[in-house]
C-alpha cells in the first residue's frame, strides 16, 4: 500500500484528504453480504395429466446505495442510504396434458415492501421498490407446426 504524504506548502501542516469512497474494507454499494434463493418443485403424474406444485424464497441482505460518504442531503444526512434486507416468497401449482397447461401462481406472497435501489438526484431521494403481491393464472397451449 502506497501512502501519500501531502503537506501544505505554506505551513508544512499535513493535508487530510477524505476518501469519498469510504475506508478501505468498507461495504461496496449495492453489494449485500448475502443473497440467495431456494426453489422446491414436486411433479406427480395422475392419469393422463401431469401436476406440479412449486415453492420458493428469495433473500437479499441489506446494502448501501452508494459509496459516496461526502455528499449530504439538504437535511445533512449522507446520500449513502442503507436499504434493509428482505425476503420474498413465491408459489405455484398447475396441471398439464398434451399441448396445454394451466397454473395458478403467487409472487411476493407476504407482500413485502423492499427498496431495491435508492438514489439522491435533484435534491430528491428516489427509491426503486419491488413488485407488490401478484396472484394470477397462466394458461398456455403449444401450437404444432405442419412440416
Amino acid at each position: 500500500v502506497k501512502t501519500l504524504n501531502l503537506r501544505n506548502p505554506a505551513t508544512g501542516d499535513p493535508i487530510n484528504i477524505v476518501n469519498p469512497f469510504g475506508e478501505l474494507g468498507s461495504p461496496l454499494a449495492q453489494s449485500p453480504p448475502f443473497a440467495g434463493s431456494v426453489r422446491v418443485r414436486y411433479e406427480v403424474p395422475f392419469g393422463d395429466y401431469m401436476g406440479f406444485c412449486q415453492m420458493g424464497a428469495n433473500h437479499q441482505g441489506g446494502s448501501y446505495s452508494s459509496t459516496d460518504k461526502l455528499t449530504k442531503t439538504l437535511q445533512g444526512d449522507s446520500v449513502a442510504f442503507y436499504d434493509p434486507g428482505f425476503t420474498t416468497y413465491d408459489a405455484s401449482a398447475g396441471v398439464s396434458k398434451d399441448d396445454w397447461s394451466v397454473q395458478v401462481y403467487g409472487q411476493n406472497l407476504t407482500d413485502v415492501h423492499a427498496n431495491l435501489y435508492s438514489s439522491y438526484n435533484d435534491f430528491i431521494k428516489a427509491e426503486t421498490v419491488n413488485r407488490p403481491r401478484v396472484i394470477g393464472v397462466h394458461l398456455s397451449y403449444h401450437f404444432k407446426q405442419n412440416r
